[in-house]
């Protein structure tokens, strides 16, 4: 059963609606954020965040909105809205007015931004009779909103709770109710399902242990051990922050991808402008077996565990010392594609670097000739593939016109671009050779 009093997310030492909390949260969905994107930007500092989440609650924002809110509140909410407001919030709502909710990567609208979605707008259409009885209700730190559909039982009954991704169109029902999908995303286990003794019976490929406190600007350390089991490899993690553990058994099969265009097999920086931290990634050719076990430590000293399979497509290994993931790639790859990777690789890094240091037009230039270069290839390698292709059938050649229409324009402007400020030869070269495609690795 829920307890409404510990649904709340909160730092050791804060209670409920704590304004001090707040960019505590909001910190610790950046840092998660940025460790499942691998962007490794810095967290923003709590100062930072004051200024901006006092903005959000003022505009009925996503951020956690302080003190409980009043059964009077809550029927004020119901008569503008004409529907019920779910029981589950109804209770929790009364101890803090929406923000994040313990131990789950959901992040609760206040009661004002608890609000209607667009009824007009085309994507909902074919989903729900009425959008109007559609509301936009909390996000996942993400591009993810969590949206209450009343159209199923009734504007006076439990709605049912949709996930949205408006960047890939897809909208999927995720619960028959809010009760439904807080029992399941919060469900518990007494001990982790990743068993990090593995680690000593495995045969071990590479470790590595960082102390990331200074790169996150919060307490955070990360144990990895590469191990190798039959054809695939197994990587294990072990991050910890001030407040939060973290096991990951990620099931890699081999052959490994060497798409470096792609970032497969490649070996960068964390963060370009801070080559401290290295990153090998890690991406199979094909998805089908990767299989990854996440158990999280809860705030109440129990453990979530999930399982996904195809997903992610890909794992990294961190390291302070480049050379070092050299040597494990070569470990991998054998001698002779370790070093036609590494090829690409340095070319891939130098084009980086060299595109950061150039002033604004140019870089926009640049990118340009990236573009160019880039439909160009896949035009060429589309063509290699599939010769004698003919024209596309007629119920799709409209669309097809279209399509190639917008893409014609788009080129015209980028050589316009390219035209009033040409690219420096250097650059272009290495442009022409990390946009340059092969047909797609088949295993032998």
């Amino acid at each position: 059963m829920l307890d409404p009093k510990q649904f709340w997310a909160r730092p050791a030492g804060a209670g409920p609606a704590d304004m001090n909390a707040q960019p505590d949260q909001a910190q610790a969905m950046f840092q998660q954020l940025a460790e499942a994107m691998g962007a490794g930007n810095l967290p923003p500092t709590a100062a930072q965040f004051e200024q901006y989440l006092r903005m959000l609650h003022s505009l009925g924002g996503a951020m956690p909105g302080g003190a409980g809110i009043t059964a009077a509140d809550i029927a004020a909410w119901e008569k503008t809205h004409c529907v019920k407001f779910p029981k589950l919030l109804a209770e929790v709502f009364q101890i803090q007015n929406g923000g994040m909710v313990s131990d789950a990567d959901v992040y609760i609208n206040v009661l004002n931004g608890i609000e209607p979605i667009d009824a007009d707008d085309d994507i909902y259409e074919d989903e729900f009779e009425d959008p109007r009885l559609v509301f936009d209700f909390a996000h996942d730190g993400g591009e993810g909103r969590y949206l209450l559909d009343y159209n199923a039982r009734g504007p006076k009954q439990e709605p049912a709770v949709y996930l949205e991704f408006r960047d890939c169109g897809e909208l999927d029902k995720t619960a028959e109710s809010v009760d439904e999908l807080f029992r399941e995303m919060l469900e518990s286990s007494e001990g982790p399902e990743v068993d990090w003794s593995e680690t000593e019976r495995l045969t071990v490929v590479a470790r590595e242990q960082l102390d990331l406190t200074e790169h996150y600007g919060l307490q955070a350390r990360l144990d990895q051990v590469l191990c190798r089991d039959a054809r695939a490899l197994i990587l294990f993690a072990h991050r910890r922050g001030r407040d939060e553990e973290t096991l990951t058994r990620t099931v890699l099969p081999e052959p490994l991808s060497t798409e470096v265009g792609l970032g497969a097999c490649s070996i960068r920086p964390l963060q370009p402008d801070r080559p401290s931290i290295w990153t090998l990634q890690l991406q199979p050719r094909k998805s089908d077996g990767i299989v990854q076990v996440q158990s999280t430590r809860t705030s109440n000293g129990r453990w979530k565990n999930r399982t996904t399979r195809s997903v992610p497509i890909y794992d990294s290994i961190w390291s302070y010392d480049r050379n070092r993931l050299k040597e494990l790639r070569v470990k991998l790859l054998g001698k002779k594609e370790a070093l036609r990777v590494q090829e690409d690789d340095d070319a891939q890094l130098e084009l980086q670097q060299r595109m950061l240091a150039l002033p604004p037009e140019a870089q926009h230039a640049a990118f340009m000739e990236m573009f160019q270069k880039g439909v160009s290839e896949n035009e060429r390698l589309f063509a290699e593939m599939h010769p004698g292709l003919g024209q596309p059938p007629p119920e799709i050649a409209g669309l097809m016109d279209a399509l190639q229409g917008k893409l014609r324009e788009a080129m015209r402007r980028a050589h316009e671009v390219t035209a009033k400020q040409p690219v420096d030869p250097e650059i272009r070269k290495l442009i022409e050779k990390t946009t340059k495609l092969r047909p797609p690795e088949v295993d032998e």
